[in-house]
C-alpha cells in the first residue's frame, strides 16, 4: 500500500488553508495519476522478465480510481492461465509424425528456455494452435499447456517492489506538483 506522507499532507494543509476541499483535490489527482502509472511500472517490469505481451498485461489489469471524497485508488489484475503458444516457443508450426521431428522448446521467462520431450504443437478444428501432450499412450485425448497467469506474474517480489518503489517516488512528486498547481490558481 502506498501512502502519502504526513509531512507532505502538512505542508498542503498550510498551502492550502484558504482553498475549500484543496488537500483532498491535490490528493484525488495525485492518486489518480500514480494508479496510471502504476499499471504501466507493472507492463513494463513483467514484460521485462517474462515472455509476454504487453498489450496482453494492460488488459488484464482494472483501475479503480479514486473519486469524490474517496481518496482511494485500486488496480486489480484477473486473468487464466495462459496457453504455452503465446510465450516463446519453437518450433511454432506444427511437425508431421517422424522421427525427426524437433522437440518443444517454451521459454515462459526471458532468458531460460524448457524442452518438452512429450509435447508437440498442434492445430485444433477451430483453428488454435496449441503446445499439447498426450493424457494416455494413445493418440486421443490430448491436453493443452498452460503457463502462469499475469495476476501470478505479477505476484514476483521483483515485480511487485519495483512497482511499489516507483509508486511511492511517483505519489510523493504528483502529490507536490498538485500542491503547488493548486496554489497557482490552476484546478479550483
Amino acid at each position: 500500500m502506498i501512502r502519502i506522507s504526513d509531512g507532505d499532507i502538512g505542508r498542503a494543509i498550510v498551502m492550502l488553508d484558504k482553498i475549500p476541499n484543496g488537500v483532498s483535490k491535490a490528493a484525488r489527482s495525485a492518486i489518480n495519476k500514480t494508479i496510471t502509472g502504476v499499471r504501466t511500472d507493472t507492463k513494463q517490469e513483467v514484460t521485462k522478465r517474462y515472455e509476454v505481451k504487453s498489450s496482453a498485461v494492460h488488459k488484464s489489469i482494472t483501475i479503480n480510481r479514486a473519486k469524490g471524497s474517496t481518496l482511494e485508488a485500486f488496480a486489480i489484475s484477473q486473468g487464466r492461465p495462459i496457453p504455452l503458444v503465446n510465450f516463446k516457443v519453437r518450433p511454432k508450426k506444427v511437425q508431421r509424425k517422424g522421427p525427426r521431428n524437433k522437440k518443444i522448446s517454451v521459454s515462459v521467462k526471458k532468458g531460460s528456455a524448457t524442452t518438452l520431450n512429450n509435447a508437440f504443437m498442434a492445430q485444433f478444428k477451430s483453428g488454435h494452435m496449441g503446445v499439447v501432450e498426450r493424457k494416455t499412450r494413445k493418440r486421443y485425448p490430448v491436453r493443452e499447456l498452460f503457463g502462469p497467469s499475469i495476476p501470478k506474474m505479477m505476484e514476483n517480489k521483483f515485480v511487485m517492489g519495483v512497482v511499489e518503489d516507483k509508486a511511492q517516488v511517483r505519489l510523493k512528486k504528483s502529490f507536490n506538483h498538485e500542491v503547488d498547481r493548486i496554489m497557482k490558481g490552476y484546478g479550483k
